[in-house]
């Protein structure tokens, strides 16, 4: 395979570090035009790309230098894995948080791309503390203008808002009482954290649900949820916890864990960090026995209902969502949006094709949709046009 004159030139002061910007524009369009034929190349030409390579790797580590000495400290990391060459990597700074790209980003196109991209006339602010509180007797709370302080008595049990904003539900005296009910539920865009009777934390992710008693009787303390949130259950031997969400359900005793079951979602996946809980497969078709999880395990439970053990998950990816951190680990760019919608409540439309792109690494959730946005772009694989709330992705 010959590599024309005109373009072994530009190549060789590319790695000079004399290429003219037109040079730079056909070193970088022949790199990734070949690189998207993925066919096998002959030695000599596999060494120029790998030249190619530590040349970009040189150009964004002065960037990151100049962004060092030039800024304030930077809060995102990016780091990059080339697809045909496992082990090669590029490493960046940028504005807010870290992330890792499947495709060579030079530091030219970056700043192209950054100059390019403008959605700030169209941005979209990051979620928050949102959430409507329905009681037993169907009426509404509105619990992000709700006023601090007790909110209403339902039963013997005190629901109140503290200064810190959450839900906090205070059980009276002891002794038989009518099981009361509420249910919490976040919008798009939304997020809370309640203190259930027992002293069980949640915090619930956007678009999501809850439904529980307002004080707990009898032999087990049990819940409904839709959605996704994070509990940790106060430890009562003698009463388990219960969490019943679509085809599954969780037992505990006292633990921290992570459940997601958003219906777009291809299963439904509860990680345990601390502690033991069971998961149990409800599909009676399935004839599946329970399954005990570890700290560091994670049960996921299929479309068909059935229950699989991951054994080594990545806790942190589970849980970045309660941290105020977008995580991800080998994502497609589908299950990046979809976390992306949930959270500004945006809607999304693929022009065309989706394109075949993962993701890993992480982003704030306290930026605006248009610098996550900016960041994917730097992929050189997809583009976003953000009209009012709906992005539109294109090749």
């Amino acid at each position: 395979m010959q590599i024309p004159e005109q373009l072994r030139k530009a190549i060789d002061n590319y790695l000079a570090g004399m290429a003219t910007p037109l040079e730079k524009q056909q070193v970088n369009d022949w790199f990734y035009a070949f690189h998207d034929e993925e066919v096998e190349v002959p030695a000599d030409v596999a060494d120029l790309r790998l030249q190619l390579q530590e040349s970009m790797r040189a150009g964004i580590r002065a960037s990151i230098q100049q962004h060092e000495k030039a800024a304030k400290p930077a809060l995102v990391i990016f780091l990059w894995k080339h697809r045909w060459i496992a082990a090669a990597s590029i490493l960046f700074l940028a504005c807010s948080s870290y992330f890792y790209f499947n495709r060579t980003v030079s530091s030219d196109g970056m700043a192209a791309t950054a100059h390019k991209t403008n959605f700030h006339m169209h941005d979209v602010a990051p979620g928050g503390n949102k959430a409507v509180l329905i009681l037993a007797d169907g009426s509404n709370i509105v619990l992000d203008s709700a006023r601090n302080g007790t909110l209403i008595q339902q039963g013997k049990t005190k629901i109140s808002k503290p200064e810190d904003g959450r839900l906090t539900y205070s059980p009276g005296q002891s002794g038989t009482a009518e099981i009361l009910y509420n249910t919490i539920a976040t919008p798009r865009g939304g997020e809370y954290e309640l203190v259930l009777a027992d002293g069980t934390k949640v915090w619930m992710n956007a678009a999501s649900s809850l439904h529980f008693p307002t004080t707990f009787h009898g032999k087990e303390r049990r819940v409904v949820l839709t959605g996704e949130a994070y509990f940790e259950v106060a430890k009562n031997p003698d009463m388990p916890f219960k969490v019943t969400v679509n085809d599954m359900e969780v037992a505990v005793l006292g633990t921290h864990f992570n459940v997601n079951a958003y219906t777009d979602e291809n299963s439904i996946r509860t990680t345990l960090l601390e502690g033991a809980v069971k998961v149990t497969a409800t599909a009676a078709s399935t004839g599946q026995q329970p399954m005990l999880l570890k700290p560091g395990q994670q049960a996921q439970v299929n479309k068909e209902g059935q229950l699989q053990l991951v054994k080594n998950v990545n806790v942190d990816v589970a849980t970045a969502w309660k941290n105020g951190r977008f995580e991800f680990d080998d994502n497609s760019l589908p299950s990046v949006m979809r976390q992306i919608t949930r959270w500004y409540n945006v809607d999304v439309v693929y022009e065309g094709n989706i394109p075949d792109i993962s993701f890993s690494g992480a982003i704030s959730r306290q930026e605006n949709v248009s610098q996550v946005l900016t960041m994917l772009e730097l992929t050189h694989m997809i583009r976003f046009r953000l009209e009012g709330k709906t992005i539109h992705i294109m090749r």
